[in-house]
């Protein structure tokens, strides 16, 4: 599991056209086989998405090993800063 800033066009603060552009490789295997997806929606009531395999459990599962992943980033991050 990686994670991957989607960065180009559209620009990043454009979400319906970050998500076309993240269907489109999807669909062009640009990450290879994608069994589940889930998607957090930053708005009132905080929706929550599952796709494929991503059923209540698998989608609490592949968002606790995000967050751990982030983490993990986060802290080599603070690392490379000189203090």
């Amino acid at each position: 599991m990686s994670v991957h800033a989607i960065r180009d066009k559209p620009p990043v603060t454009d979400v319906p056209g970050q998500l076309r552009k993240l269907a489109d490789d999807i669909e062009a295997e640009n990450y290879g086989e994608v069994a589940a997806a889930v998607v957090v929606l930053e708005a009132m009531t905080l929706p929550i998405f599952g796709f494929g395999g991503a059923d209540p459990k698998n989608a609490s599962e592949l968002l606790a090993c995000a967050q751990q992943k982030l983490l993990l980033i986060r802290m080599n991050y603070m690392q490379a800063i000189p203090t």
